[in-house]
């Protein structure tokens, strides 16, 4: 049985015509999702929305829930990426990578970007996508519910490649993977895999 307090709006993304159940991890491109969930310019679930399937265990469990995941390794290079690329909307000041990796690992900052995905992704999911193999994955999500295939593009920042944040860094990789290990271990990641 889900604890239902838990994942509890504004990280369950409910579509009653469609009966299913979108579980966002942010930087897991939720904007492009909750577009294809029709709900992006939406507030999240209302309170009669969400009483409508608290509580009733039956109605929970007839919905598809999905969810997508990613390594935390580049994750949180995403969520240190988007936060100083759009200028400290969150309230947290600039600041290196290695800085915001130690705020972030000893529990400092607090944000739904950098959050441990295990406290945002229910276990029993009936479809678990991930950030690396997106197209394909939201092509299933798609077609099983109708939804728009082609997703518009978000994007916070500038690109670039994760290891630039890692490179005279090293060390951090191990902070990270031992702070997400919960992560790591549970969607199947490793520094191995990145």
């Amino acid at each position: 049985m889900i604890d239902l307090v838990r994942y509890s709006p504004p990280f369950m993304n409910i579509n009653h015509a469609k009966k299913c159940i979108y579980f966002e991890t942010a930087k897991c491109c939720t904007s492009a999702i909750k577009t294809g969930f029709g709900i992006y310019d939406a507030p999240n679930q209302t309170t009669e929305e969400w009483t409508y399937i608290h509580g009733k265990e039956c109605e929970y469990n007839s919905y598809f829930k999905f969810g997508f995941c990613r390594n935390p390794i580049t994750r949180i290079c995403s969520a240190y990426n988007m936060l100083n690329s759009t200028g400290q909307p969150l309230g947290f000041p600039k600041c290196s990578f290695r800085e915001f990796v130690l705020h972030v690992t000893r529990e400092q900052w607090k944000n739904d970007h950098w959050i441990k995905q295990i406290d945002l992704l229910p276990e029993n999911l009936d479809f678990l996508g991930r950030f690396e193999n997106f197209a394909e994955d939201w092509k299933y999500i798609a077609k099983k519910f109708d939804f728009q295939q082609k997703l518009p593009l978000f994007r916070h920042g500038k690109q670039y490649d994760y290891k630039e944040f890692y490179q005279n860094n090293e060390d951090l990789y191990k902070i990270v993977a031992d702070y997400y290990h919960e992560d790591m271990k549970r969607f199947g990641y490793s520094l191995q895999s990145i």
